[in-house]
């Protein structure tokens, strides 16, 4: 040691020893000889140690004392402005869009970046490449496999092929997956290998893949066991239900091919999530199906026609409905009282949509009756059938000449939908209370639609169709006291949030305020526009609009 200590260390100026492949150096002798060199390095010595993971090295002291400078894989992973100028050194011109999508898709990997220049220079469709590119590409496949996954024992290989199919992997399900045991230790010995494992949360319980190496994983499974991969997310299906991801347990029995008990989990779920503000995933879940899965299960055609209306397709929901109803026989004696619900629930949304007063009561009062909300005790939606009822016919009836109840209706519905921790039902009801509270109180009116602003922004919701009320009735009361700058934000946001196809009736108010601020500020051609607009949405409403005689005074007036 004291021999190496002088010969590393020369008499006026500095030296740098790198020592590469780290992780190479196994014995304990040698690593205790580099832990002295370490602690007793001479001031003109710097020693820079690289390697695969952390060396099995004491180096507390010298991070205590700021000797210690610690490089990890996210401080050398490029980012989007570095991916740029590494491809335009290469030659290589991509639509910043692109340059982004591959930053993402190589989550920065220096390698993976590299091989993907290597085979977009002289590519005649760069930006299909880009799209395309995936650990499944050839040359990111050859690399991959021989520095990460043929280097692995076998348990691992075992391990990261079956687990590759889950989008995350906690040690459970990967002893689930595998059969066998010892996977939450080899998930964290992968991590601190920085071997393209990734932990997703504090107590590194979770995991996931880097995106090329997962997209490595699935390749060589259906290259090697294609047989198993049905099975495989049969098993991740039943271990995410049973641990109550259902969305991920839906979509991986949709992967099974497991038609019927995937249809069972989103029938038995749909309003939960629906409820949660999750309408597109819910969406997304049934392109899953197969038409004919679809059409077979009365309980799935009435989750299919839900979604039509949510789509704003409301004749296709009818439709559906109809269908559904056609087969009710089909459905077993047990899920009968459970699917009468779900029908009623969709007429009220139906109707709602349509402005129609009289079925909304109908399927209200059927709601209300004990023997509904006994029938779906099973899935303890009692309080949120109570809302949703009384949230819709508040709002039906503040449509229609009819104020004071409507008020009162979408108070209680709100408070029920607080109370049982249903922010979505909660933003729908203050943001029609917004407009409710209108013809007594311009102050209410503007306290409860900032109350759904805010919260809907809380949530993320801030450009769901569920906030587009707010937006358009405060915007036309800023109108009304001249407040045209901020009235103008709040309508351009409606802008992105309304849709005339799923709430007409909503529509009809925001092309109003639209129309008064144009009037306001002389511009009369784009308000009467904007008023004709409005007049269209009423004759999708089966009742008058509370505002229809309103619009018609600006049309004339304009």
């Amino acid at each position: 040691m004291e021999k190496m200590l002088q010969e590393l260390t020369p008499d006026d100026q500095p030296i740098v020893l790198v020592i590469d492949d780290l992780n190479e150096l196994e014995t304990r002798e040698a690593l205790e000889q580099l832990e002295q060199l370490l602690v007793r390095l001479p001031p003109q010595l710097r020693v820079v140690l690289a390697g695969r993971h952390d060396p099995p090295l004491r180096l507390h002291h010298l991070r205590l004392e700021g000797e210690l400078a610690e490089i990890r894989a996210a401080d050398l992973a490029f980012s989007t402005a570095e991916t740029a100028e590494l491809l335009k050194c290469a030659g290589v011109d991509l639509r910043e869009s692109d340059v982004e999508l591959l930053q993402e898709r190589t989550e920065g990997w220096a390698a993976g970046l590299r091989l993907a220049v290597i085979s977009l220079i002289g590519h005649a469709e760069p930006e299909r490449l880009v799209a395309e590119f995936s650990g499944s590409e050839r040359t990111v496949a050859e690399y991959m496999l021989a520095e990460m996954l043929e280097r692995q024992p076998a348990d691992v290989r075992h391990l990261l092929l079956r687990t590759s199919i889950v989008d995350r992997v906690n040690g459970s399900l990967g002893d689930v997956l595998t059969g066998i045991g010892g996977s939450e230790r080899m998930l964290h010995a992968l991590e601190d290998a920085n071997s393209f494992v990734v932990s997703l949360d504090p107590e590194r319980s979770w995991f996931r893949y880097h995106h090329l190496f997962g997209d490595l994983l699935r390749l060589e499974l259906r290259r090697t066991a294609p047989d198993e991969v049905p099975e495989l997310h049969r098993r991740a299906a039943e271990w995410f239900a049973t641990h109550g991801h259902v969305v991920e347990a839906i979509r991986h029995a949709l992967a099974a091919g497991s038609w019927a008990y995937a249809g069972q989990l989103l029938v038995d779920n749909a309003l939960n999530l629906t409820l949660d503000g999750q309408v597109a995933v819910v969406h997304d879940l049934l392109g899953g199906f197969p038409t004919a899965a679809l059409q077979a299960d009365p309980e799935l055609t009435v989750v299919w026609a839900a979604d039509q209306v949510e789509q704003g397709s409301l004749d296709e929901a009818a439709a559906y409905l109809a269908l559904a109803e056609d087969h009710l026989d089909i459905a077993p004696p047990e899920r009968r009282p459970q699917l009468d619900v779900s029908r009623a629930v969709i007429k009220l949304l139906l109707a709602r949509r349509r402005g129609d007063f009289s079925d909304v009561l109908e399927q209200v009062e059927f709601l209300a009756r004990p023997c509904a909300v006994r029938s779906h005790a099973a899935v303890a939606l009692s309080g949120e059938l109570r809302a949703m009822a009384l949230m819709n016919l508040g709002i039906v009836e503040m449509w229609s000449p009819g104020l004071a109840e409507a008020e009162k209706h979408l108070e209680e519905a709100a408070r029920i939908a607080h109370r049982i921790g249903r922010p979505y039902l909660e933003v729908g009801c203050l943001a029609h209370l917004g407009f409710a509270a209108n013809a007594h109180s311009i102050g209410k009116a503007r306290q409860r639609c900032r109350e759904a602003i805010i919260l809907a922004e809380r949530h993320g919701w801030d450009e769901n169709h569920v906030i587009a009320p707010a937006l358009a009735t405060l915007g036309g009361n800023l109108v009304w006291s001249g407040e045209y700058d901020e009235a103008l934000q709040l309508l351009e946001r409606g802008e992105k949030a309304h849709r005339s196809d799923v709430e007409p009736a909503t529509s009809l108010l925001w092309h109003l305020a639209r129309g008064m601020l144009h009037a306001a500020q002389g511009e009369w051609d784009r308000a009467l526009e904007r008023f004709r607009s409005a007049e269209a949405m009423q004759t999708l409403l089966v009742s008058v609009h509370a505002l229809a005689v309103q619009v018609r005074s600006f049309v004339m007036a304009t």
